[in-house]
């Protein structure tokens, strides 16, 4: 290009969560010339660690330093603690204590994540909606909560009559019940 040129593009923005390829992010629907690409919904975008023995320590303690960068949809505080949350979580399973207090927090997680799972095996029927998503739902071969929050809202789109309006219905719906799609459905149908 040697001179001044016009380029007029539209850009297709949607939700996320981590990584999408560009073959997962092509709908049916795109017109000929769109050009997917993958998508990376990660907030934080470095992360740097040092440790360092303190000085002053006779049982060789050691200080580490993080420095986190975010693209400022969170902080980086935030984030490190949603990240110590979920290492407390899954760290939780092999603690051997008897303690009572750490009984009470696995039965509590634990009843949350039963209560969790009856919302999902419930029947998209139990959901009120309206007769053209449902429908939508229905040719799609969704019976299940948990067969509709396992899809993300692009893959949603891709279905026959099912719009934006469709969509932001569903929405609606599931943040009620405190989900959403795209989740990690799997440790909740595996709890008993």
């Amino acid at each position: 290009i040697t001179e001044e040129k016009t380029i007029i593009f539209e850009i297709r923005i949607s939700r996320g969560k981590g990584y999408s390829s560009a073959v997962k992010n092509k709908r049916q629907d795109d017109t000929i010339g769109t050009i997917p690409i993958d998508s990376i919904f990660n907030p934080i975008t470095n992360v740097s660690w040092d440790v360092q023995p303190i000085a002053t320590s006779t049982e060789g303690h050691e200080r580490l330093t993080l420095e986190v960068n975010s693209d400022g949809s969170t902080s980086p505080k935030d984030a490190i603690n949603h990240a110590a949350n979920i290492t407390r979580q899954q760290l939780a399973y092999f603690m051997f204590n008897d303690s009572s207090a750490i009984r009470a927090v696995n039965e509590e997680e634990i009843n949350e994540a039963l209560e969790i799972k009856g919302i999902l095996t419930k029947s998209i029927d139990e959901m009120e909606l309206s007769v053209r998503s449902h429908n939508c739902l229905q040719a799609a071969g969704i019976k299940t909560i948990s067969e509709l929050v396992d899809k993300e809202e692009n893959e949603m789109l891709k279905f026959k009559n099912f719009g934006r309006k469709s969509l932001t219905e569903l929405q609606e719906k599931l943040g009620e019940l405190d989900l959403h799609f795209g989740m990690d459905i799997k440790q909740y149908l595996e709890t008993e």
